[in-house]
């Protein structure tokens, strides 16, 4: 069974998209368990508490308790949330600082804390629909660090490709 998780992007990717929702949701504690991380979760209790769905299957519903309920099902009912810790926060802060060093100055430190979580965790998959979270240039800071603290890297997976055929992505299969 592969060990993975969502990035906050993929959640809100998941309201829009009721096939790959049903799709993904059959395959949970069959093919893969779902971890969740601290960082996640307080992403998705910030979003605004009067904002509702405006289209698809969902429209009308509160998007806050509608994203957190999805996040419930799939992390609570599977690998459960890891709660960031020190460690956490110093590998995201080297992210940040080998980030910043190769001239961008964007704070992606929440995004970098999600990762080190992954990282930290051993998790073997991390899917994301934020392409600048998984780009050539973010991979090659995860690299880097990563190398540093002798931690592995989970695959990283942009959520377009893993909605398709989440299946695929089972262990032993990619």
């Amino acid at each position: 069974m592969r060990e993975l998780m969502f990035d906050t992007s993929v959640y809100g990717e998941l309201v829009d998209d009721v096939l790959a929702l049903s799709e993904i949701v059959k395959h949970v504690n069959k093919l893969f368990l779902v971890y969740g991380s601290s960082t996640v979760r307080k992403e998705l209790e910030e979003t605004p508490a009067v904002t509702l769905v405006s289209r698809g299957r969902f429209k009308g519903l509160n998007l806050r308790e509608l994203l957190l309920w999805l996040y419930r099902l799939f992390v609570e009912e599977s690998g459960g949330e890891i709660k960031s810790n020190d460690l956490t926060e110093v590998v995201a802060l080297r992210y940040l600082l080998e980030y910043n060093g190769r001239g961008k100055s964007r704070q992606m430190l929440s995004d970098f804390r999600i990762v080190a979580a992954a990282s930290l965790q051993k998790l073997s998959l991390f899917v994301s629909a934020d392409k600048r979270q998984i780009s050539k240039q973010c991979v090659a800071v995860y690299v880097a660090v990563n190398y540093h603290y002798q931690l592995e890297l989970p695959a990283l997976e942009p959520f377009s490709d893993f909605k398709v055929s989440p299946e695929k992505y089972a262990e032993g299969v990619e």
